[in-house]
């Protein structure tokens, strides 16, 4: 062993380039092969999530939206105090969903068999904006309903201050300007006593007329903690990339596990080609930096002639005088390559969770040890073998 460690010394004395070099090499393989694993991973939790989770194929869907049921029972179901916590955490994270290259425009909540007086239960939606700054009012939304001629008289929804407040006033659907459609049955108005609509166990009144649903539509923000919630619609201005759809997915998975359902194409398909390509490019360029470090050895080798011979005559053989040469440079690249991963873990890592939201997903320390083995082991075995060519050529041993 003190061989190897008078070798260290020897190196980094007299082959200062060869050690920078060496350093820089180490280093941007130990990048390079995480970043690969990274993109691999990617795909992988990407794939599983499309395959496990996509049963409602029935439903149309949209690339521009991220959409998702909740596997609901009589006793046990997602509130609007459960919806308040992923909302918060999107807040949280909107200048993320920004630097994956989308906005959020309006977010849609469902619930189901809500009586509002009709013959049978009615399904029915709430719509809001997320921003910086908390929970908005759906402006995008009414100014559609404006645009598009839905709204009746007196009315253009309402304020970001009646939303925060939970103003308790409905926009009821509009039936002296258009007929209900088939199949529903508009209730006399005695069923609204004093002007009033219920929804659950609020009161709300008739705050304006609209024909784009024979649902009452409230503010959000007017219900019950303990409301019940049976799916959610993030639309977004441009095509939703994956790592948007990632970051929304960790976000609901956290707080309800394997109760969410996603639509059936909700994320975007992942281009296999271009994960394959990028993780081929990344493993030949840590091929190439092996080769190189052992082109870097084979050039120190054949540079320390003089010494090899005094070590042959004193009757070291040349497997034994190779085996000091590499054991010496694998403990420097072992150290490099150990600095280098903690720079990655700590600092590059969580940095490219932002794009690439599950590549943290699958490392663990036996990924890790292996990925640090087999790049050794590479180090070991070509060195190894170009060393004794070395020695072969200059007619040692």
């Amino acid at each position: 062993m003190k061989y190897v460690f008078r070798e260290i010394r020897t190196f980094f004395r007299d082959n200062t380039l060869i050690a920078i070099i060496t350093i820089v090499l180490t280093s941007i393989s130990v990048f390079v092969i995480h970043f690969s694993f990274a993109i691999m991973a990617q795909y992988e939790m990407a794939r599983q999530i499309r395959e496990g989770h996509t049963t409602f194929a029935d439903i149309q869907d949209s690339p521009y939206e991220f959409s998702c049921k909740f596997k609901n029972s009589e006793d046990d179901y997602v509130t609007k105090a459960d919806m308040d916590e992923c909302l918060d955490k999107i807040i949280k994270n909107i200048d993320t969903l920004k630097e994956c290259g989308n906005t959020i425009g309006i977010v849609t909540m469902g619930s189901e068999k809500v009586d509002w007086h009709y013959e049978i239960p009615m399904d029915f939606e709430f719509k809001i904006e997320l921003d910086k700054e908390g929970i908005k009012a759906p402006k995008e939304f009414f100014r559609n309903l404006i645009e598009g001629g839905f709204f009746g008289s007196h009315t253009d929804g309402w304020t970001d201050e009646q939303e925060a407040k939970g103003w308790n006033a409905a926009l009821v659907w509009d039936h002296n300007k258009m007929d209900i459609p088939p199949g529903f049955t508009m209730p006399t108005w005695d069923a609204y006593p004093t002007g009033v609509v219920i929804v659950g166990n609020n009161y709300y009144h008739i705050g304006g007329w609209q024909t784009y649903s024979v649902n009452p539509i409230v503010p959000y923000s007017s219900l019950d903690d303990d409301f019940k919630m049976d799916s959610i619609v993030i639309t977004f201005n441009e095509y939703i990339s994956e790592a948007s759809f990632g970051h929304l997915y960790n976000i609901f998975t956290d707080k309800f596990g394997d109760k969410i359902v996603l639509r059936s194409d909700s994320v975007k398909k992942a281009k296999r080609t271009m994960y394959s390509t990028v993780f081929a490019v990344a493993i030949a360029i840590v091929l190439l930096s092996v080769v190189n470090l052992v082109l870097l050895l084979s050039y120190f080798v054949e540079k320390r002639k003089k010494i090899t011979r005094s070590y042959m005559l004193a009757g070291v053989n040349k497997r034994n005088m190779s085996m000091i040469y590499l054991s010496g440079y694998i403990l420097i690249t072992s150290i490099v390559y150990c600095v280098s991963l903690i720079i990655f873990v700590k600092l590059v890592l969580p940095k490219l969770e932002t794009l690439l939201p599950y590549c943290s997903t699958l490392f663990s320390p036996v990924v890790y040890i292996t990925i640090f083995l087999s790049f050794t082991l590479l180090v070991i075995v070509f060195g190894y073998i170009s060393n004794l060519r070395e020695f072969k050529k200059a007619g040692w041993g």
